[in-house]
């Protein structure tokens, strides 16, 4: 789901990149460290810290420029003959990129509380793939009871698992659960985060937080690989949080997309009746609606190409195609660039588009 940029704070960014090129020149005019800038990665540890309870030091920490990018340097420390389950429904880069690799790509279902651990127990994965602050795209937020599982489950096969907390930063009147990787006590957690939803995609930065046992293996496997993340952007991203604007950047966004997630849902109810569920899980920057409709998913996704608009349905991230028999449609409605302007209009033309 895409993120607003319209209230970035560009001027400060700009003032700030400035002051990188006066005390940063010699760095500037280096090839980067190739698990990115020190003071970045420290900024990064405290921020973790008090925001995600993760206590980890900068020597854990790899600055990359993107998740995807990380999973595959990731995917070179693993064993050759690894088996890595993922997500079904899930996000589908991640699945793309693993099945491009060598290693074995085990689709995973999902259960009311998240990953089903039962079925990860009869597959037996290597490592596994998951998103429990916010499951993408379905939005449950996996409880402690079933993290802990997961956690016992995997320090007793040895297998590690990769959070993939990418919008953890915005949950709304909702308690906070602290992350996966905080509740690991055996170094069996991978922790990926991304600067892509709560500033911008295009600055692609993202981080990996590795435990202690993978990090000397994770530098002799990578310790050549020349970053291509931008150095510029790092350290101005550094100074950013360091001097507070990312902070209330981020309780800035929080309450605007806040608003935009309440109105948007009530426009939804008011347009659609009865003929709409909305599974409101009240985080991240989208949720899952059910729409009572004639139209199979092949002819939704047409329609909205029709009328020049982006909708993702659950097939878009589903390993395989979802019947077209159930009578409801799954679709992930993405709020972060609604124009509150334009709200009712676009409601209506989603009716439209769904609505026979």
């Amino acid at each position: 789901m895409s993120t607003n940029i319209e209230n970035f704070p560009m001027e400060t960014w700009l003032k700030l990149q400035k002051q990188v090129f006066r005390q940063f020149t010699s760095r500037l005019s280096s090839i980067p460290e190739f698990k990115g800038p020190m003071e970045l990665r420290q900024t990064i540890a405290k921020l973790v810290s008090y925001k995600r309870g993760i206590h980890c030091h900068p020597e854990q920490i790899i600055i990359g420029s993107g998740t995807n990018v990380l999973l595959k340097q990731l995917l070179d420390v693993m064993e050759e003959d690894s088996k890595i389950a993922v997500e079904n429904p899930g996000y589908s880069r991640f699945r793309d990129l693993l099945n491009r690799s060598q290693k074995v790509t085990i689709p995973v279902s999902l259960d009311n509380k998240g990953i089903s651990i039962k079925a990860l127990k009869a597959l037996n994965p290597n490592l596994v793939i998951v998103t429990p602050s916010h499951q993408f795209p379905m939005g449950t937020i996996m409880p402690i009871s079933r993290r802990i599982d997961l956690l016992n489950w995997m320090t007793q096969t040895n297998g590690y698992i990769v959070e993939d907390d990418y919008d953890s930063e915005f949950k709304y009147n909702t308690d906070n659960i602290p992350s996966l990787y905080s509740f690991d006590k055996s170094g069996r957690v991978i922790y990926l985060g991304t600067f892509s939803k709560t500033l911008m995609p295009g600055l692609r930065l993202s981080y990996m937080i590795l435990p202690t046992s993978l990090v000397k293996r994770f530098e002799t496997t990578n310790h050549n690989v020349i970053p291509d993340f931008s150095m510029l952007n790092a350290l101005t991203l550094y100074m950013l949080i360091k001097d507070g604007h990312y902070e209330r950047y981020i309780k800035k966004m929080h309450h605007i997309y806040e608003e935009k997630r309440i109105k948007l849902i009530k426009a939804l109810k008011k347009e659609f009746k009865d003929k709409i569920a909305i599974k409101d899980t009240k985080a991240g920057l989208h949720f899952i609606v059910e729409v009572k409709t004639n139209y199979s998913y092949t002819e939704i996704e047409s329609r909205a190409r029709a009328y020049q608009v982006e909708l993702y349905t659950i097939n878009r991230f589903a390993v395989e195609p979802v019947t077209e028999t159930i009578a409801s449609k799954t679709l992930i409605i993405g709020f972060a660039n609604i124009e509150l302007a334009t709200l009712s209009k676009a409601v209506s033309t989603l009716k439209d588009i769904l609505i026979a």
